[in-house]
């Protein structure tokens, strides 16, 4: 007779594994069995095989290391009977066809190789290690390709302590002076609505949307407020909007009289400071317009 082996949660785990929330950070100090939980959520969807779930680390070292994430993944899902893939893509295949792979984000814009990706399931295992943009960019991947997934798109992620780290300003509210998370309100949901780099926060959905957290000019009202400090070479601002191949565009800008240009691109409503080829095309596009205009005008 074969020995079966049960494995649980623990109490810490089983709050982070239990956790309905869009988003949840699991903190604490090495050793407290954070990647373990991350590996156990992505159990949840081995028969689905519409789902996929991404552990991302900083760098394919931070996988591949002796006891880390790779071997301790293989070794817990190995009676699933599982299929592997190695470099440069690690991926665990379930019968189902359900698959999870553990990725790198090893520099900034490595976010642009996720460009149309749709990933139910995303998560970060030690965030303080990746950048505020990555984390806000590639939420903007978390989404379902199959509209029959069982999976709610969710983001998940684990974090060491560390007062430096933008991670602490995102959970402010959860840790107390002492730098230790308030016992009280670990676990307790809270929302937020992000506006540029700014954080609006309440205790429901309803207490976010009635803060002003939006420009009732749109981002002509946008263009508006950046150029509110400097002279503007004209009085109107520049805009324009269209839809192409189901994609939907709006553009709007003013000339001023600084010598700095100031571009600010957005993906699904979030900002993609490193650009991508949405900011190329448009580039590309203002270019070729003006210089039609001044040869046609012989300027």
């Amino acid at each position: 007779m074969s020995k079966i082996k049960v494995i649980k949660p623990q109490p810490k785990q089983y709050l982070f594994l239990s956790c309905p929330a869009d988003i949840v950070v699991y903190g604490g100090a090495a050793g407290g069995g954070k990647t373990y939980a991350l590996l156990m959520d992505a159990m949840r969807f081995i028969n689905d095989g519409s789902a996929n779930y991404t552990i991302f680390r900083r760098t394919t070292p931070a996988i591949t290391a002796n006891g880390g994430l790779w071997q301790t993944a293989k070794k817990l899902y190995f009676p699933f009977n599982i299929r592997t893939k190695g470099q440069p893509f690690y991926e665990i295949i379930f019968p189902s066809g359900y698959n999870i792979s553990f990725r790198h984000l090893q520099y900034e814009d490595t976010v642009f190789d996720y460009q149309g990706a749709q990933l139910s399931v995303i998560a970060f295992d030690e965030l303080t290690h990746f950048t505020e943009q990555q984390f806000f960019y590639m939420m903007s991947r978390n989404r379902n390709y199959n509209v029959n997934s069982s999976v709610n798109c969710y983001i998940r992620a684990t974090c060491n302590p560390d007062p430096d780290s933008w991670v602490r300003k995102l959970l402010d509210w959860y840790i107390g002076e002492n730098g230790y998370a308030i016992k009280e309100r670990s676990g307790k949901i809270r929302y937020f609505a992000r506006l540029g780099e700014k954080m609006y926060w309440g205790n429901t959905k309803e207490e976010v949307l009635e803060k002003e957290f939006h420009y009732e000019g749109g981002i002509k009202e946008f263009v508006q407020y950046l150029n509110h400090s400097k002279t503007a070479l004209y009085d109107d601002i520049i805009y324009c909007e269209g839809t192409k191949d189901e994609v939907y565009v709006e553009v709007a800008f003013q000339h001023n009289d600084s010598f700095t240009e100031n571009v600010y691109s957005f993906v699904n409503n979030i900002n993609t400071p490193e650009g991508g080829t949405h900011l190329t095309g448009f580039r590309t596009a203002v270019t070729d317009t003006f210089n039609a205009y001044a040869r046609k005008n012989k300027l």
